[in-house]
């Protein structure tokens, strides 16, 4: 809220800019979004407890995650992102609820990708390679 509340005093300083991509505020905005989803999971912790095993595999998987929520965002060479199919239409509501899914989404994918790994261990090293092998080949 506070580099919302911000953005009044910024137009003195800076005039009229378009909030979002330019100014400093969206960094503070962006470490207040930050620092309630902590308070919040905080929170949380003390009704349902999450083991520490949890966590370590979301730490251990956090390329995965990193590369899988841009793909799913913003598109690559093999697919449309979301915001080729819905643009910059979303309203605050939507984009929070995004936010949640996709986080959700990917605890569980992280969650779930370690646990494959240390199950079937020799399966998913070869599918690790293959797509180590098709982000080159597509990068290139």
């Amino acid at each position: 809220m506070a580099g919302i509340g911000l953005e009044r005093v910024s137009l003195r300083i800076y005039g009229q800019v378009y909030f979002w991509p330019t100014t400093p505020h969206l960094f503070i905005t962006r470490i207040g979004f930050v620092t309630l989803v902590l308070g919040l999971a905080t929170f949380v912790e003390h009704f349902l407890p999450v083991s520490p095993r949890t966590i370590q595999s979301l730490a251990k998987e956090s390329l995965l995650v990193y590369f899988v929520h841009v793909v799913l965002l913003y598109g690559s060479s093999w697919n449309l992102g979301i915001k080729q199919y819905i643009g910059g239409t979303m309203g605050f509501a939507h984009a929070y609820l995004l936010v949640i899914v996709l986080v959700t989404v990917m605890f569980m994918m992280a969650f779930y990708w370690d646990r494959t790994k240390k199950s079937y261990p020799l399966p998913s090293l070869v599918l690790r390679t293959a797509v180590v092998v098709a982000a080159a080949v597509a990068v290139a």
